[in-house]
């Protein structure tokens, strides 16, 4: 593991809304999850600076975690919608490129699990707890991690 890499992704494309409008690419950073057993998942994660916490769970990552025992619940805020209660799960999480190569470890952190399934969002997402301790480049087409 090198903690001086530089890495960059492209922003992923998200579509068009049901009118036809074409809804803005987002920027993501590779994340690699893993739990204490040593069984790891990783892939992308949205970076959104509304988010509060750290990390929020999909549906892949929601499975992952189910054998660990949660750290505390917690009530948020949600997109859009009114509050809902998360479990918190803490596991070690690192910045990887997409072949799963480890960049930079971002330490135990903690995933936000809706308990109301619902609001499990489509990706997972990384929010300003952990992107206040990064250091990126957001340049509307990538984004760079710098070192």
């Amino acid at each position: 593991m090198t903690e001086k890499s530089t890495i960059s992704f492209k922003y992923q494309a998200d579509g068009y809304d049901r009118t036809g409008f074409k809804i803005p690419d987002f920027p993501i950073l590779y994340l690699l999850l893993e739990k204490n057993q040593g069984k790891k998942i990783s892939g992308p994660s949205i970076i959104d600076t509304g988010f509060d916490g750290p990390i929020f769970a999909n549906e892949p990552l929601a499975l992952f975690l189910e054998d660990i025992s949660k750290e505390d619940e917690k009530v948020i805020g949600g997109f859009g919608t009114d509050e809902f209660t998360c479990e918190i799960f803490k596991i070690n999480a690192y910045l990887a490129n997409s072949d799963k190569k480890i960049v930079k470890s971002l330490g135990k952190v903690s995933i936000f699990v809706p308990i109301n399934l619902n609001y499990l969002s489509e990706y997972v997402i990384i929010g300003r707890e952990l992107l206040n301790n990064i250091e990126l480049c957001l340049n509307g087409k990538e984004t760079t991690v710098i070192p």
